[in-house]
């Protein structure tokens, strides 16, 4: 019975760490991943009080527990997307010119290196959405919602 439970355990061990996979970002998907769990919060309504209307944030029907991986996320993605400002204000700081802008010689450069900066690879660790836990067939996501998801979202192909 012991061994059973042992095993019992095991199993959902190692079936909660799968779950629990994570993924690395760029800084570019990290900033559009922030946008787009931003706008998971719900969507706007107009609602009818006898002759007044007012908009309120109806939240999304989404999978238990999903809620909180989302923050989590959000946490993350905002952390990155606060290191990519700092790094951007660096490279701004050394091609900007007395005048304060980058100078029209420079630019070529300094696009370079902010498309460089984009494309690093952020230090946060990020946890997969399973397509089906946003419930795609109750909640009408805004395409531009999706594709900010794509980098973490997990699309079942079988079905």
């Amino acid at each position: 019975m012991k061994t059973l439970l042992v095993f019992g355990l095991l199993l959902a061990m190692t079936t909660f760490a799968q779950a629990q996979e994570t993924r690395k970002l760029t800084y570019e998907q990290a900033s559009a991943l922030f946008g787009a769990l931003q706008s998971l919060d719900g969507h706007q309504r107009v609602v009818k009080d006898g002759q007044q209307e007012r908009i309120v944030q109806e939240p999304y029907d989404i999978a238990p527990g999903l809620r909180l991986v989302i923050a989590q996320d959000m946490l993350k993605a905002k952390a990155a997307v606060g290191t990519l400002q700092v790094a951007f204000a660096a490279v701004q700081k050394q091609f900007v010119g007395a005048d304060g802008k980058v100078p029209d010689d420079k630019l070529v450069a300094f696009n370079v290196e902010v498309r460089k900066l984009q494309q690093e690879m952020s230090d946060e660790q990020f946890t997969p959405i399973r397509y089906e836990e946003l419930k795609p067939s109750t909640n009408n996501f805004p395409p531009s919602v999706l594709a900010g998801l794509m980098p973490v979202l997990v699309i079942d192909e079988k079905k």
